[in-house]
């Protein structure tokens, strides 16, 4: 009998050592197949806005940008100032190419950002699904005056 538990005692401890390699959920771990391990890629971070771009009057600036498939937690953050004429004010919106053109026109159109007219504001867009965008800088309310503007914005996401 005792040769029995010592039989048993020998195999499971084998067994024990020979699945070292593998994780709890009984997966086989990163580094038990030799293979390097896949190391986190640190996040994309683009320059949407950052100088002084001039919006003339009755105008519109925009800068188109894409979020590639894969990409997750994509976010568009960041601030602006606008400067000049009577109201130091501009129009910023985030939309897809499509409804920006709605917009642009007077239509209806989905925004998934809509400062309306405005001196100082934050953007923080945050989930925006992979596709095309536009960022637009609106100055069309102003007959004679250009209007400058000042901030940082920018697109990150993973992948």
């Amino acid at each position: 009998m005792a040769l029995l538990v010592i039989i048993g005692v020998s195999l499971y401890a084998w067994y024990t050592v020979s699945r070292r390699g593998a994780n709890e959920a009984g997966k086989p771990d990163a580094n038990s197949s030799g293979a390097a391990p896949t190391l986190p890629r640190p996040p994309v971070t683009a320059s949407l806005l950052n100088g002084n771009p001039d919006v003339e009057a009755g105008q519109i600036q925009w800068i188109n940008f894409a979020v590639p498939v894969g990409a997750f937690r994509v976010s568009v953050t960041g601030s602006f100032h606008a400067f000049g004429g009577s109201g130091n004010d501009i129009w910023v919106t985030l939309t897809t190419p499509v409804e920006f053109e709605n917009w642009r026109n007077g239509h209806e159109a989905r925004l998934f950002y809509n400062s309306g007219k405005t001196t100082n504001s934050e953007i923080a867009v945050k989930g925006l699904p992979p596709g095309s965008y536009v960022l637009a800088f609106d100055n069309r309310f102003s007959a004679l005056s250009r209007k400058g503007v000042t901030g940082s914005i920018t697109l990150t996401y993973s992948h």
